[in-house]
């Protein structure tokens, strides 16, 4: 749940655990290229072509095309505006708070315990803290490791890749052991990480491939 825009999304949440999904029209063109199959050769050309005339596009490229024209796809058809959630915060926190509801009940239908897992960012986890306080569901949460935001840090450290935010093979071990811990809270045995020679594997894979 992105703590900038909110929950947005198109999808309702009831009180009684219903949801409805909205049905979006798809003009009949589209639908007639989805029944011949030949939807993604296409898309395929159309990304192909761009890469090769524009190679240096950063963008998007031959590689990530499917990625991008889904996030493309999901913000036109099943995500509200941007600003939907800043102008009515109280609805979007609501259907998220329902959302949340649902998985818990589905989950403890099949006798299992639910858990939330916070990225450890102060915007995210007051967030989520404030959605939950007036509520009488109690919903057990843990915070991941603070090392692992980007926000508590004047630059980036060993745990983000160097070109983005995202967490790289070190950020990882660190998650896995944040799970680990929480695992044990929790009553599930797990065991220690043998952190040494993961690392040095991951440090001669680096030291293999400089760019």
């Amino acid at each position: 749940m992105p703590a900038d825009t909110g929950f947005a999304t198109d999808i309702i949440f009831n009180n009684d655990g219903t949801y409805f999904l909205n049905k979006k029209e798809i003009s009949h063109f589209y639908q007639i290229l989805g029944k011949l199959n030949i939807t993604y050769f296409f898309l395929d050309v159309f990304y192909i072509s761009k890469y090769f005339l524009s190679k240096n596009y950063t963008k998007m490229n031959i590689e990530n095309y499917n990625d991008v024209l889904a996030n493309k796809i999901y913000r036109k058809f099943y995500s509200m505006k941007f600003d939907t959630c800043i102008k009515n915060k109280a609805f979007c926190d609501s259907n998220f708070l329902k959302l949340l509801k649902v998985f818990k009940k589905e989950v403890e239908s099949n006798n299992s315990k639910f858990y939330v897992l916070l990225y450890p960012n102060n915007k995210h986890v007051k967030h989520f803290k404030e959605i939950i306080k007036n509520d009488a569901e109690n919903f057990n949460y843990f915070i991941l490791n603070k090392d692992l935001e980007y926000n508590y840090i004047d630059k980036k450290n060993e745990y983000h890749f160097k070109n983005d935010d995202h967490w790289n093979e070190y950020g990882n071990i660190l998650f896995a052991e944040n799970l680990i811990k929480i695992f044990n809270k929790i009553g599930i045995k797990s065991t220690k990480i043998n952190k040494v020679n993961i690392y040095k594997d991951i440090d001669l894979f680096y030291n293999q491939n400089k760019y």
